[in-house]
């Protein structure tokens, strides 16, 4: 994702690319402060909101293909890397409210 907003127009690097980086950041973020926690509802929701983060960087990523700065090649795998990812948090989340 950073590679690829690096190649944003010079005037959306302070716009659109810093918010999808900030997105991207804050899906481990949210799965290191949760899995820091003491206990499993904790974690739960802080993987949950990790998810949400990745829909923010899905509709950023759709935002950018629209304004021209992805091509559709670029759009389809960084959406796919997005769906294994998404998969995993799915995956991590049903696990940890089953242990709740």
């Amino acid at each position: 994702m950073y590679r690829a907003s690096s190649r944003f127009p010079r005037a959306e690097r302070d716009g659109l690319a810093k918010q999808i980086r900030r997105a991207v950041v804050s899906v481990p973020s949210n799965i290191a402060e949760g899995n820091g926690g003491i206990y499993r509802g904790v974690y739960a929701r802080h993987v949950a909101i990790a998810h949400g983060s990745l829909m923010e960087v899905e509709t950023q990523l759709i935002i950018a293909h629209d304004l021209g700065f992805l091509s559709e090649d670029e759009l389809a795998h960084l959406l796919e890397l997005g769906d294994r990812v998404g998969r995993m948090l799915r995956k991590l989340h049903e696990a940890l409210r089953k242990e709740t």
